[in-house]
Formats: C-alpha cells, sequence, structure tokens
C-alpha cells in the first residue's frame, strides 16, 4: 500500500467533509451567525452527494490499511446522531486513520528498509566457506562475488535428474 498517497487521500476528504459541515452548519443555524440559511440550501445539496462517494473512497483506503473497525465507522449517519453533522463520526475515523498514517511512516524513518535478513551461519557451507576464506581487508563485494561464483559452481556440478 503507498501510506503517502493514501494520507494524501484521506486528507483531501477531509478537508471536503470540513468544507460541506461548516456549510451544512451555517444552513442550519449552528455557526455565526447563529441564523438558519436557507439560501445555501442548493450548496449544502450539491456538495452531499461528492462527500458521500469521497466518503466511500476513505472507508476502502482505511479497510485496505487492515483496519476494518474504525473503517466501519466511515459512514454518513442520522443527524445528531454522533452529534454535529452526518458526517461527524466519518471525519473522527478518518482522522484517527490519517494519525495511523503519520505514525506508520514515522516508525518506517526510524527503523529504515526493511528485508529478509540472514545470518552467515545460516548460509550453506559452500557459499559462507568462498566468502569467509578472504582477507579481512577486502571490499564487502569481494566476499558476494566469492559466494556467488562458489554457488554457481556447486549448481553447475551437481547432477539434474530428469522426471
Amino acid at each position: 500500500m503507498n501510506d503517502a498517497l493514501a494520507h494524501e487521500r484521506l486528507d483531501e476528504v477531509l478537508e471536503l467533509i470540513d468544507t460541506w459541515g461548516d456549510l451544512y452548519n451555517r444552513r442550519r443555524g449552528n455557526r455565526p451567525p447563529y441564523q438558519e440559511q436557507p439560501e445555501i440550501d442548493s450548496q449544502v445539496d450539491k456538495l452531499v452527494d461528492k462527500v458521500r462517494a469521497r466518503t466511500k473512497l476513505a472507508q476502502d483506503v482505511i479497510a485496505a490499511m487492515g483496519e476494518a473497525s474504525l473503517a466501519a465507522k466511515v459512514a454518513e449517519h442520522e443527524e445528531g446522531m454522533a452529534g454535529g453533522h452526518p458526517f461527524t463520526r466519518a471525519r473522527i475515523a478518518i482522522v484517527e486513520a490519517i494519525a495511523i498514517l503519520t505514525q506508520r511512516e514515522e516508525l518506517a524513518e526510524i527503523v529504515g528498509p526493511v528485508g529478509p535478513r540472514l545470518s552467515a551461519s545460516e548460509l550453506h557451507p559452500i557459499i559462507w566457506g568462498a566468502a569467509a576464506r578472504l582477507p579481512s581487508g577486502v571490499a564487502r563485494s569481494e566476499p558476494a562475488r566469492a559466494a556467488r561464483d562458489a554457488g554457481n559452481v556447486e549448481l553447475r556440478c551437481t547432477p539434474r535428474r530428469s522426471g
């Protein structure tokens, strides 16, 4: 998963929810000047479908992150059910998901790239022996080259069975 792109998309969805939520609350008189503003109904209605679509994307991204219980919270609910507008609970879940992604990015910076690791004692004696015979002052690539060449010779000398 591309955590940086997921983070970017979730930020975009969060901004969209906040924009729509502000319009919604102003329309209902829940924001200054604390009077209902029916004249902005069309703006609220026009934007809500985009909020629904992008919220579904956010839900899918969060599920792909492996956060199924958090993804389940990213949904429209009845007005006032979670306090505020119908996407308040989704907004909170998206903020939590962004925090998880941020922590993953920070941990990746601290830990660095993680890949398979193999200690020298786990190598086959043919490989380890070829690398170990080299003097300690040689460049790092020389033991690797010697081990590779020893492995290739061994493979070429191994009889192959047919079928």
